[in-house]
């Protein structure tokens, strides 16, 4: 039995053997993938989703194609959260995406993206 605050530690193959118990499902368009405007972030970026669909059945999930946000500077936190409010606001009801995927070229930058998204 496990105690509150109780600390239990493991490696990562024994993470890697256990069961997914309840799968996350990313559903067209109810999650969001977020980019640089360039060939090569972007081509990152569908690589991530590309992979993450192929690991999807193995992983009990479903993982379809994602609401892309394409960003003219990575550190434009002004377009993302301007971006960001009207995926969620857009339509007639809230709408409160499933997941957040930055794909991040600059490290510093992910104190901005944090800051938005709690």
């Amino acid at each position: 039995m496990i105690s509150q605050n109780q600390i239990i530690r493991c490696d990562e193959n024994t993470l890697r053997k256990l069961p997914i118990t309840k799968a996350a499902h990313l559903l067209e368009r109810e999650w969001i993938m977020v980019y640089e405007n360039s060939d090569r972030v972007y081509d990152i970026a569908n690589e991530i989703y590309n992979n993450m669909v192929k690991a999807s059945n193995q992983l009990r999930m479903k993982v379809e194609e994602p609401h892309w946000i394409e960003l003219s500077r990575e550190s434009n936190k002004e377009e993302f959260e301007e971006k960001l409010v009207e995926y969620m606001m857009g339509q007639k009801e809230f709408k409160h995406p499933t997941m957040v995927l930055v794909v991040l070229q600059r490290e510093n930058n992910y104190s901005q993206f944090k800051e938005i998204l709690l």
